[in-house]
């Protein structure tokens, strides 16, 4: 996915994706949906800065500190 740098949508739902980092350089995206996943660590989003929309329910999260950063978020789905 490296090379997707323009992509600016992002739908990853029920792929049972564990490991965020491959997406971590996709710094176009503006919604993300990573619903029904296996992710426990959101670190690799925190420098995706301009989402606006983001979900990641039924997922193991118990600490949502990486999304400090991502201060243009309108929508978050937990």
């Amino acid at each position: 996915m490296s090379n997707l740098t323009n992509l600016t949508k992002l739908s990853l739902v029920g792929d049972k994706i564990s490991d965020l980092t491959p997406i971590s350089n996709l710094t176009n995206l503006k919604e993300l949906s990573l619903d029904g996943d296996e992710i426990r660590d959101l670190t690799p989003l925190s420098n995706l800065t301009d989402l606006t929309k983001l979900s990641f329910w039924a997922n193991e999260i118990s600490n949502i500190t990486a999304l400090s950063n991502l201060t243009n978020l309108i929508k978050l789905n937990l």
